[in-house]
């Protein structure tokens, strides 16, 4: 069966993606895993996550890898209202880990 250009450009997407992962710091992987697992985290409860799976990192030092993970697309910052933003992964990186439902049945 030939291999459909949806496919294709997927493959593609996710080949991207892994590319920057290989490339990111050990901090920059726990954050990644953590929002993938948590989905949408506020700041405070993102390093709390952090420090409770024993990544020790001061907050300073969360908001560099974050802005990292920002420039690099991996990451997006929602503000939802005064001093209440959340962080989580991209709509694009979401969709390709968490395809649709009817996606898997086929």
């Amino acid at each position: 069966m030939p291999e459909r250009d949806d496919d294709r450009v997927h493959d593609q997407k996710i080949d991207e993606i892994l590319e920057k992962h290989r490339k990111l710091d050990d901090i920059c992987v726990e954050i990644f895993f953590t929002l993938q697992a948590y989905k949408r985290l506020r700041f405070n409860e993102l390093h709390r996550y952090l420090k409770m799976f024993g990544t020790d990192i001061s907050k300073p030092s969360l908001i560099d890898h974050l802005n990292h993970l920002k420039k690099q697309k991996l990451i997006s910052r929602k503000n939802e209202g005064f001093q209440n933003v959340s962080y989580g992964l991209t709509d694009e990186i979401n969709s390709l880990l968490n395809p649709p439902e009817e996606d898997l049945k086929e």
